[in-house]
């Protein structure tokens, strides 16, 4: 089954009277109208980020053709395992403009339209491309989130049409001191857990200042810097490359920020809650030492394999936002031991109490150690959500087993 769910898509209706037969062009039209189609986030996860679309009419033949770089097998069972290893393949698709609203009407909350200035070579030096874009071996395309997506093509394609313009006037140019962890807030306002789960598995190259062409590989900061990108014409005069902007349908394309996000003060709360709260206030009890010996367990079944999916992206992934990750201070394989142990302190094992409060200890101190590193500025990794809960936690069970201890423990 094939899908169109890219990194940014957003659609629009088909109202009567928007998308119509396309005629034959009038006296001094020019014979192609060339249109970025940006459309607003929708509510599904997948579509939180909106969509691009390159929408060309051919006055001349009477067609209307929109093209995107977001469509890829959505009934791959192999999809999750492609993602992670780099191996997930992406490709761009032709359709008619009516067909691709049709498609897009239910997911997405609405979408603008752009005409854009462009000289007649120009315009010939786009349909070379999509034309070579379209042959089989060019078509498909390892998706990346942050560099490679369906918005980077349509940049990077608009960038080389221009000459390099649209680069020129945004790289090395800061943006307002946006970050992708900021991007993300703000893209999933509204899906916090998955927002705190991405952040486990990214590094720190998810918080270093981006400058404004990077920042394009979210839609609607596309279509703000075209608004703003001005040329030159072959006569010298200088011009908005975008001569003409409609909302189509619904809300404007935007990214807005969200509040900061609660999701670790409330895990840290849980943490206290469950790892120092009622286990260690019954101490030297059967009900005590079994809720901690589960506590034990379950933070070792997260921690581990959470952990192992770290380990793997650092390994196997070929994303530089999943190596190095500091992260693995707080949730790494080696939790996994925990498992094991835990039913045995559930158990009253003396010796499995032992070993426990030793790893916890030096597990504490490694955490401790990476707060303070990160408190002194020796690295912008914010890894405090994860950090500052795995702490709560370590302390609060090794309370609770000091307090459970059995006799020779």
């Amino acid at each position: 089954m094939r899908q169109v769910i890219c990194m940014p898509i957003a659609v629009l209706a088909v109202f009567a009277g928007l998308i119509g037969p396309v005629g034959a062009a009038r006296a001094g039209e020019p014979r192609h109208q060339v249109e970025l189609m940006t459309f607003s986030s929708g509510e599904h996860l997948f579509t939180s980020f909106g969509h691009t679309v390159v929408r060309i009419i051919d006055r001349e033949r009477g067609t209307d053709q929109s093209y995107d770089w977001g469509t890829y097998d959505s009934s791959d069972p192999y999809l999750a395992p492609k993602f992670l290893v780099g191996k997930l393949q992406y490709w761009m698709d032709s359709q008619t403009t009516a067909r691709a609203l049709r498609r897009y009407e239910h997911q997405f909350g609405g979408a603008v339209s752009q005409e854009l200035f462009l000289s007649v070579s120009e315009v010939a030096l786009l349909l070379e491309h999509i034309q070579q874009g379209l042959q089989p071996e060019n078509r498909y395309y390892a998706y990346h989130h942050f560099v490679d997506n369906c918005t980077t093509r349509v940049r990077d394609l608009f960038d080389d049409i221009l000459g390099g313009a649209l680069r020129e006037a945004t790289e090395g140019h800061p943006a307002d001191g946006d970050t992708y962890r900021k991007l993300i807030n703000a893209a999933m306002p509204t899906a916090p857990v998955a927002r705190w789960l991405v952040y486990g598995l990214l590094n720190g190259l998810i918080d270093v200042p981006l400058d404004r062409w990077q920042r394009m590989f979210l839609p609607a900061y596309l279509m703000d810097e075209l608004d703003k990108l001005m040329i030159e014409t072959p006569s010298g005069e200088i011009v908005p490359v975008v001569s003409r902007r409609e909302r189509l349908f619904g809300r404007a394309p935007a990214v807005p920020y969200p509040a900061p996000s609660l999701l670790p003060w409330v895990v840290l709360v849980i943490g206290v809650l469950f790892a120092t709260g009622w286990p260690g206030l019954v101490p030297r009890s059967r009900v005590g030492r079994i809720a901690t010996g589960i506590v034990t367990t379950l933070w070792g079944l997260f921690g581990g394999f959470y952990g192992a999916i770290m380990v793997l992206g650092w390994c196997v992934a070929p994303y530089p936002e999943t190596k190095a990750n500091l992260n693995l201070v707080a949730a790494h394989p080696l939790l996994l031991a925990l498992v094991v142990l835990g039913p045995l302190v559930a158990c009253g094992r003396p010796r499995a109490g032992r070993i426990v409060r030793s790893f916890l200890l030096l597990q504490g101190a490694v955490l401790l150690v990476a707060l303070a590193a990160r408190g002194l500025g020796l690295f912008v990794q914010q890894l405090e959500g994860f950090a500052l809960p795995a702490l709560m936690a370590v302390a609060g069970t090794w309370w609770s087993l000091s307090r459970q201890r059995t006799a020779g423990s």
